[in-house]
């Protein structure tokens, strides 16, 4: 009798273990960028340019296909952008390979921090095509920590570096060196809610290769000074699937030396679904 009265209190506490499951499901932590998960991630949004608010107009079209595979303390991942680049290009802009590493986690002010190396391979050469075709080839190494303050409020710091060339078979070869810094913080709603703001820096050094060529009649080497900001908004529609929106503004980048470069300033609107498999 004392057996199954065990034997019925086990599975009564096991029951009521998975009712509060159910009532309380564990979300994932997508604000955390150092947070190591599987998942897929795929968006899609309108760029538009212009260098005035008058002025501002829809440029173009962009779907972003990503996903990453948690082993341990590893994450590989990849990101592959589509865009029709202003109607000059139509296709795969570049792929996006990288691997990281969460030397900790912890539940402590300093709570973990991610190591990404990674390569980014450009899908054409740009050459003849539009400005804003990537025609980089890019090696970079990242850090970036997570600070919690307390339930609600982190803060995500990075810093990065940047080298690579372009490849560009009938125009000036130029090496680039950049400097990357951001900060972002996110502001937990509640379980299912989260906001996100970012703040991004990079510093840019072009050299020329090939001194045949110069930037159009001026130095053989430019440096330059970007800005990138980005607000998000994060639901999750059950504990595995989350739906966001996003908004993007490019300030552009603003070339030294008094060269005339890309700087017009470019807000984005993005919509985007995570799916997380553990």
């Amino acid at each position: 009798m004392k057996r199954l009265i065990a034997i019925s209190l086990l599975l009564s506490l096991s029951f009521l273990s998975k009712a509060q499951e159910t009532e309380n499901p564990k979300f994932f932590n997508a604000a955390d960028p150092t947070q190591l998960y599987t998942n897929v991630n795929l968006n899609a949004g309108i760029t538009f340019s212009g260098r005035s608010a008058e002025a501002m107009a829809a440029d173009y079209w962009q779907v972003n296909l990503g996903g990453k595979f948690a082993v341990k303390k590893f994450n590989f991942g990849f990101n592959i952008p589509f865009s029709n680049l202003g109607n000059f290009y139509t296709g795969i802009v570049e792929v996006d390979l990288h691997a990281g590493f969460q030397p900790f986690n912890r539940n402590k002010f300093f709570k973990s921090s991610l190591i990404t190396a990674g390569v980014v391979l450009p899908s054409h050469d740009g050459y003849g095509y539009f400005e804003g075709l990537n025609s980089n080839r890019v090696f970079y190494l990242d850090y970036t920590a997570s600070l919690k303050f307390n339930d609600k409020i982190s803060v995500f710091p990075k810093v990065g570096l940047e080298k690579g060339s372009n490849v560009d078979e009938n125009a000036p070869r130029f090496n680039l060196t950049s400097y990357k810094a951001s900060l972002g913080g996110s502001y937990q709603i509640n379980a299912k809610n989260f906001l996100k703001l970012n703040l991004s820096y990079a510093h840019t050094t072009r050299v020329l290769v090939n001194e045949n060529y110069a930037f159009y009649g001026f130095e053989n080497s430019l440096e330059s000074n970007s800005l990138l900001t980005s607000l998000k908004y994060q639901y999750a529609i059950t504990p595995k699937a989350q739906a966001y929106s996003k908004l993007n503004v490019d300030f552009g980048e603003r070339f030294e030396n008094n060269y005339y470069g890309y700087n017009l300033t470019q807000p984005g609107i993005f919509l985007g679904f995570q799916y997380f498999i553990k």
